[in-house]
């Protein structure tokens, strides 16, 4: 009898799915060759983390510097028993992750349930350490940074992958490659970026199969909550270690990085304010990420996030704290931060193809509510992932918390994990065991 060759699986992010699911399949389906491409400067995805150098606000390597910001997803919570029992339980055991408890919250308003609901988590040291540690501490899992995924198709019964690297993989430069690099061919292609679902126009996107894109074309056209974050430095402190707004038209959350587990030691000053979807969209619309007239992607220039979008944040802080002496060291452009958890009722304007909420339902806190009923519980673990088989392209999936839109599951980490749950262990049944 013929030995059995071990499955190749391709993961595109190393975000919170894209780590989540590499750990799973090593536990799941050890005999596998699991490869995971991430084009961002750091591993984590929309969990990423920033460490800046004052005197030229560089953004430097962890240790470099001692001005710290978790610059997107902020927290997350665990509101599902699979997700508590697992994941969640394990980052904790492991030291990667714990309870985030601000001493105390100003403002009028809650953003995750961080005011009204609890308790929260933050990743130990950052938000990105959970994505980090379950790619980094895995021998078995292959990873390749700065590569940017941008041609996928089918060769031999096979997906050949082909993408960038360095510079050009990245969404914040106008670097390009006239070449592509080859990676090499694989059984199974998951895709965890709803921006890898664009068209060539997106520097994230991957190059899809036609019928694939065909397929998610609903997903990709489900309004996201785009966000900006403003990364400063303040010296009058307030008592206050987080703020959560309601009524604010442009700010939405504040938090001191040196608030959060592991980061105790941060530079005091270090604050991250984030907007409203609602100043998001209208400054999308004022700075398009595409050229009207071209279709063009257009990355963001560090130089005008902080002195435009992050300095205007800052203003708006400026109501609730003394900013007189503050200083903008950074900021962020999320384009797709959440997918919209009422989706099919929440405002939203198209802008250029794409599809942005205009408003932070329900009650501006993000918050869906739990599984009521059997019927509700099953559209949630049907709504998991995206199987390509179903339109002529087998072997390619979707997952993430884009999935779980317009169900009861909260948006971010614990959709993106329970998505990632979901495909390992419809991967691990696909494949014989070697």
């Amino acid at each position: 009898m013929a030995p059995v060759t071990p499955p190749s699986i391709a993961i595109i992010g190393g975000g919170i799915t894209g780590s989540t699911l590499a750990w799973e399949l090593s536990q799941k389906l050890p005999s596998a060759r699991v490869h995971v491409f991430d084009q961002g400067r750091g591993l984590g995805g929309r969990m990423a983390h920033r460490c800046i150098r004052e005197n030229d606000l560089a953004i430097v390597n962890h240790g470099s510097s001692n001005l710290l910001f978790d610059h997107g997803c902020a927290l997350f919570r665990g509101d599902t028993q699979e997700f508590r029992d697992g994941p969640l339980r394990r980052w904790l055991s492991e030291g990667w992750a714990a309870e985030w408890q601000p001493s105390r919250i100003g403002g009028d308003g809650d953003f995750f349930g961080i005011v009204k609901k609890g308790p929260v988590y933050s990743g130990i040291g950052g938000m990105h350490t959970v994505a980090t540690q379950q790619l980094l501490k895995n021998s078995a899992i292959q990873l390749s940074t700065a590569t940017r995924i941008a041609s996928v198709r089918r060769v031999d019964n096979t997906w050949f992958l082909e993408g960038l690297g360095g510079n050009s993989a990245y969404h914040d430069t106008n670097e390009k490659s006239s070449s592509f690099i080859q990676l090499g061919s694989f059984d199974a292609v998951v895709c965890t970026d709803a921006s890898s679902l664009q068209d060539s126009w997106h520097r994230a996107g991957a190059g899809l199969p036609r019928e694939f894109v065909q397929l998610t074309a609903d997903l990709a056209s489900t309004p996201r909550l785009a966000l900006f974050t403003s990364l400063i430095l303040l010296d009058h402190q307030p008592e206050e270690d987080a703020f959560a707004w309601q009524n604010d038209p442009d700010l939405w959350f504040a938090a001191r990085t040196s608030s959060k587990p592991g980061l105790e030691e941060t530079d005091p000053r270090c604050w991250t304010l984030i907007s409203t979807p609602e100043f998001a969209a209208r400054e999308i619309q004022r700075v398009p990420m595409r050229d009207p007239e071209t279709g063009a992607f257009r990355p963001q220039n560090a130089q005008y996030i902080r002195k435009e979008p992050a300095a205007t944040l800052l203003s708006a802080f400026h109501k609730y704290v003394d900013c007189s002496s503050a200083l903008v060291v950074g900021g962020q452009r999320w384009g797709s931060a959440f997918p919209a958890p009422d989706y099919k009722n929440i405002p939203s304007l198209n802008f250029l193809g794409t599809n942005y909420a205009t408003d932070r339902l329900p009650q501006g806190s993000l918050l869906p509510s739990l599984p009521s009923t059997s019927q509700d519980s099953e559209k949630t673990n049907s709504s998991s992932f995206i199987d390509g088989a179903t339109a002529g392209a087998p072997g390619i999936y979707f997952a993430g918390d884009f999935c779980f839109r317009g169900t009861s599951v909260p948006p971010g980490v614990e959709a993106a994990t329970l998505s990632a749950l979901a495909l390992a262990k419809k991967l691990a049944s696909s494949f014989p065991k070697t």
